[in-house]
């Protein structure tokens, strides 16, 4: 895929997930970010941006019962991408609030997958 073609999908993906929230789908929303993760393109810009609405998409889902159901209504690429958009979501300088979320989903993921989610997140070279 052509650098400019994942700024479409993008874009594309960002007005699905923008109109899933404001529909108060926040489970759809999460899976409508995770999908076609941008692991080829080179823009780190565009990686930043997509980690940004996924997780802005994981602060609209805050109780646990709600994580868990998010997470097993996931395929597991979708959870292994899940788990390293979290992991970039602390690489991206957020407001304590929103790393305190990521550490909720973190803990949720590791209570619903294993740490093999861990490892795959860590070990899987393509970057979110």
């Amino acid at each position: 895929m052509a650098e400019e073609d994942f700024a479409g999908v993008y874009s594309a993906k960002k007005a699905q997930v923008d109109q899933l929230l404001t529909q108060g789908n926040a489970e759809g929303a999460l899976a409508a970010s995770l999908q076609n993760p941008p692991f080829a393109c080179k823009d780190d810009d565009l990686k930043k941006e997509t980690a940004r609405m996924v997780v802005g998409v994981l602060a609209k889902i805050k109780e646990p019962g709600e994580i868990m159901k998010a997470i097993n209504a996931l395929d597991p690429a979708a959870q292994d991408a899940l788990m390293k958009y979290i992991y970039r979501g602390w690489d991206l300088a957020q407001p304590s609030k929103v790393n305190a979320a990521l550490l909720t989903w973190h803990a949720q993921m590791v209570s619903a997958l294993g740490k093999g989610i861990v490892c795959r997140a860590v070990m899987n070279a393509r970057a979110v």
